[in-house]
């Protein structure tokens, strides 16, 4: 009912709609983590991983369809073989799981990517990634620092 100052006033307004008992299940990261930033590392060596934890913050449950990096440098990053969320993982309703972030440059220079996670639920938002490589230390041939010398050889016969 709603009631005004017209003359008509109070009036009443009919709304008619289908309910339902079902709502999205919530993913998010624990701790609301919105980045990772790796340590400086070489090109070839890779930087220690990172984890970060997956909640289902219910009320259902939710099954990941995507798990992956993307972006310019997403190369760089890797998702771990220890990760214990992996595509096709169905998570009860405050259920969790680990994603591992591994950083391994092949170039020099920054580096940026996102973790991306979705699934049958509302997604947690991207993680921002980033990490800087440099270049490997040149090392010399320990052979140029040999310095010429005279060898003589002289062979015995047996006898």
């Amino acid at each position: 009912v709603v009631t005004t100052d017209a003359l008509s006033s109070p009036n009443t307004i009919v709304l008619t709609g289908q309910g339902s008992t079902q709502s999205m299940s919530v993913l998010a990261w624990q701790g609301a983590t919105a980045s990772l930033n790796f340590a400086s590392t070489v090109v070839g060596e890779p930087a220690s991983a990172k984890s970060l934890t997956l909640v289902n913050r219910g009320p259902g449950t939710v099954t990941l369809s995507t798990l992956g990096t993307a972006g310019s440098s997403a190369g760089s990053f890797a998702i771990g073989a220890a990760s214990t969320c992996k595509l096709g993982l169905t998570l009860a309703g405050n259920g969790t799981c680990t994603v591992v972030v591994a950083f391994a440059p092949g170039t020099a220079g920054t580096h940026a990517a996102s973790l991306q996670v979705a699934g049958n639920g509302t997604p947690p938002g991207d993680i921002t990634l980033t990490g800087t490589a440099a270049s490997p230390a040149k090392r010399e041939n320990p052979r140029r620092n040999i310095s010429p010398g005279r060898r003589a050889w002289r062979w015995k016969t047996p006898g």
